[in-house]
């Protein structure tokens, strides 16, 4: 198995032109034991059967509680007495099913990316149990939510900048299964660096269509503040077309946004998706992408299948490249 330097690329991003971009396409996929890949191969279709198994007995219990209720009811009875336990049923069947699936894409996670990783820095690790802390996400006020969930996270150093970024679901069960019916339901990345200066301010760089969505903004706030915050203009007229930024400094955010970093930070958006978010707060950057298939494992797709494994790696590559393209390794700040 062996890949060749993969280039950057993300959902249906165009391909990058942007040298900054370019700098880290040096990732190989790792080289394992033919018995390590035999093992996950075999623990991949057992997974797959086991799947396939519980979803079907899932099918047989819908029906059998349809029956079931019919007569029932039929008979003068309460429908409960089979629609409750028969609808338990049928979902507890579909969560092992996930829980299976989980399982499965923890262990080849673990077994790919560390070895990945440490092709950046040594500094590198994954933890698929790990998250960003809600804390965290709070204070940089890229969306609102009613329930939290964070995982797969990646953390480490690149030369001077430490980040860490990790998959998060809002408003979405975290059990695996899948409801696509919530209009508030929000999956994505969420990156964050350090900037390497404490700021007085906050300088939040939103989506100019983001008046439904983010932190309860609404249209009022679209047109005037946000919090303690105020929509401000910038002198790009393609970052104003795109974004809507608000500040609580004016003076300083212009320091913050230079003409150079919003140009990084629209060929970003091009790169990974057009409705990013990002946020300067204290010591941080703090960057919101919509990615609902983060590090996805496909149980139908064999395990040492080289287009899988080197799609994985251009999405690692893709967010790990921000540090370069967004220049946060130069450092002409310093804390205060």
């Amino acid at each position: 198995m062996s890949l060749e330097n993969p280039s950057h690329s993300f959902g249906a991003a165009e391909t990058k032109t942007n040298a900054a971009w370019d700098s880290f396409t040096r990732i190989k996929a790792p080289t394992f034991e033919p018995f390590v890949l035999a093992q996950l191969e075999k623990e991949r279709l057992q997974t797959k059967q086991f799947v396939r198994l519980t979803w079907g007995l899932a099918i047989v219990a819908g029906i059998l509680t349809l029956v079931g209720t019919w007569i029932v009811d039929s008979n003068g009875y309460d429908p409960r007495l089979t629609v409750l336990p028969g609808g338990t049923l049928t979902t507890l069947l579909r969560i092992a099913g996930a829980k299976r699936k989980l399982e499965f894409a923890k262990r080849y996670l673990s077994i790919l990316l560390p070895s990945t990783l440490s092709q950046y820095d040594e500094s590198l690790a994954f933890d698929y149990d790990a998250g960003i802390d809600q804390e965290a996400f709070d204070e940089a006020e890229l969306r609102s939510y009613k329930t939290y969930h964070s995982d797969r996270a990646i953390t480490g150093r690149l030369q001077e900048t430490e980040f860490s970024m990790a998959a998060i679901l809002l408003n979405l069960p975290t059990h695996g299964l899948n409801f696509q019916n919530q209009k508030d339901a929000f999956a994505g990345v969420h990156f964050v660096a350090d900037f390497n200066k404490h700021f007085r301010s906050k300088v939040q760089v939103l989506p100019d269509n983001s008046e439904n969505s983010l932190w309860g903004l609404g249209r009022k706030a679209q047109a005037n503040s946000r919090n303690d915050s105020v929509l401000t203009r910038m002198d790009n007229q393609e970052f104003e077309d795109a974004f809507k930024i608000y500040v609580t400094d004016e003076v300083e955010a212009r320091y913050i946004l230079t003409q150079d970093l919003m140009a990084r930070i629209l060929d970003m958006r091009k790169q990974l998706h057009p409705e990013i978010s990002l946020s300067f707060h204290g010591s941080k950057l703090s960057i919101l992408v919509p990615a609902k298939d983060f590090l996805k494992v496909d149980i139908n797709v064999p395990a040492d299948h080289d287009p899988a494994i080197q799609a994985l790696l251009q999405e690692i590559d893709s967010f790990i490249s921000i540090v370069d393209s967004l220049n946060l390794n130069q450092r002409i700040w310093t804390k205060e």
